[in-house]
């Protein structure tokens, strides 16, 4: 009960000879603070039945894994719970995309003007693709972890084509989504040396300027002094 309540608990697979426990994560349905988050999904798979646990934040993916079900006619619980799986990997498919669009957009405004609310834009899209590449490794490294259960070797054919295809698409969301994390990482590197360019620029004029304003200082503090001084 306790697993199933934390919605935020890393993405592994259970099997005691009988039941399968499978937690695995989806992103969230809104965003927080800019920036997406994920949230993890329960599986609990026996013979018979699957029961399926989801939050405020993934109750948002049930709809769709039923209409891929109806449309691929799962026939088994293992069936119903891989199918379950490769909507759920191919749900990070379109906010990759989205975001992908996003740091192109952002891209040409920073290149315009590198701004304080770029600079932040940037920053919550790093953030979010974090969030995005860790959930999608941990969904790897889990659905890896079901491959080698005995349970599945309990499977038909059709149910373990399934499991790789899940499979394949869960490494391709993860794939996508470490990739474009290095480009936005590279992007802030990037702009972050611009602006300490902009900045030493900066300083350096006022340093000159600094310099030229203490010459008439210089000037009439020896005038000021009381020394003799030629043709007065």
């Amino acid at each position: 009960a306790e697993y199933v309540l934390d919605s935020n608990e890393r993405a592994r697979v259970e099997y005691d000879g009988k039941n399968l426990f499978v937690v695995i994560h989806v992103p969230a349905f809104t965003q927080n603070n800019g920036h997406y988050e994920t949230r993890s999904i329960k599986f609990f798979v026996n013979s018979e039945s699957v029961f399926m646990f989801v939050t405020y934040d993934t109750n948002y993916i049930v709809p769709q894994i039923e209409k891929y079900i109806k449309a691929e006619e799962a026939s088994s619980p293992m069936m119903l719970l891989f199918l379950s799986l490769f909507v759920i990997s191919d749900s990070f498919m379109p906010i990759l995309d989205k975001l992908n669009e996003e740091r192109l957009h952002l891209n040409r405004r920073l290149r315009m003007n590198t701004n304080n609310q770029g600079i932040w834009d940037l920053s919550d899209l790093e953030v979010g693709l974090i969030y995005l590449g860790a959930a999608t490794r941990q969904n790897v490294v889990a659905i890896r972890q079901m491959r080698i259960t005995s349970a599945i070797k309990k499977c038909n054919k059709a149910e373990k084509e399934e499991l790789e295809d899940a499979y394949i698409e869960a490494k391709q969301a993860s794939d996508m989504a470490d990739m474009a994390a290095s480009i936005v990482e590279q992007m802030s590197g990037m702009y972050n040396n611009l602006i300490n360019i902009k900045l030493n620029e900066t300083m350096r004029i006022m340093t000159i300027w600094s310099l030229l304003m203490t010459i008439p200082t210089v000037i009439s503090g020896f005038f000021g002094m009381n020394v003799d001084l030629p043709l007065a």
